[in-house]
């Protein structure tokens, strides 16, 4: 049991992080809110749309510095003492520029696993075509889609973010000092703690599919008019809303919780 430690202070940290979860709710709101706002700014003239890019550059500043503060302050909550949010932010606002880059990077690897998607439909029928005529009797073009489906969710969802998201920790934290040696000292030693694949795990599973399940569902019966749809709809979008704050804010406190435990001597994240 001493193995799972980790993971219970990770999500012991997390819950106890109240202001985050205020942060992580409202702050994400906000930016939606700003976002939609920006797709009503005109481009007929130069200096709106010079405006437009401004403010384009200031959302996406603020999405960097909300998810890169939360990493720090989760981080260094994770060592026991006392987090200033405001220090944890300001240190992500410094570190912006890496964050966008580490972020650039991370898109590129994520959108590669995506990219199976295109090939859902043609190879499991391949694959049930070259199997031998008595185990085709046995596997079924249902089991070779759902086991398609399953292995693309578990690479594009659980094995990406688990490599490259130890890395966002880092660049929140010290800039493009993260991706050197020590960033790369911290990274490994986070990706061999099994507690933090489970972590990543429960988190892909909760935020991604039970997210998608929950907007998926369907209210039937003589009881489905609109004004029915409307109120379970607006619920159904506040409880994949809760669930994906709720998948982020404990993957990084177990993100910030291995970075701890792979301390340089005296105590000091290696990071």
């Amino acid at each position: 049991m001493r193995r799972f430690t980790l993971l219970g202070l990770a999500y012991a940290t997390a819950f106890r992080s109240f202001w985050i979860w205020l942060i992580q709710f409202f702050g994400n709101i906000a930016l939606f809110i700003l976002f939609a706002l920006w797709l009503w700014i005109p481009d007929a003239r130069w200096w709106q749309l010079a405006c437009g890019v401004l403010a384009a550059l200031g959302l996406l500043c603020g999405t960097f510095v909300l998810h890169g503060g939360t990493l720090n302050y989760l981080r260094d909550r994770s060592t026991g003492e006392h987090a200033c949010l405001e220090k944890t932010f300001w240190r992500a606002f410094r570190h912006v520029l890496a964050i966008a880059i580490w972020l650039f990077v991370a898109w590129l690897v994520w959108a590669q696993a995506g990219r199976l998607d295109a090939l859902s439909d043609q190879f499991p029928t391949f694959l049930r075509s070259e199997l031998p005529v008595w185990l085709r009797r046995h596997v079924t073009l249902n089991a070779l889609d759902d086991a398609y489906a399953i292995c693309e969710f578990v690479l594009q969802w659980i094995v990406a973010p688990a490599l490259l998201l130890p890395f966002a920790l880092q660049a929140a934290n010290s800039g493009f000092r993260g991706f050197g040696k020590k960033g790369f000292a911290a990274w490994a030693g986070t990706i061999r703690r099994v507690e933090y694949w489970i972590a990543v795990t429960i988190a892909a599973v909760v935020g991604v599919w039970a997210s998608n399940w929950d907007l998926s569902w369907r209210p039937t019966g003589p009881g489905a008019t609109l004004n029915a749809e409307s109120v379970s709809l607006g619920l159904r979008l506040f409880a994949a809303y809760l669930l994906i704050v709720a998948s982020w804010i404990t993957t990084c406190s177990m993100l910030g919780s291995c970075a701890v435990r792979v301390a340089e001597p005296g105590g000091k994240p290696a990071a």
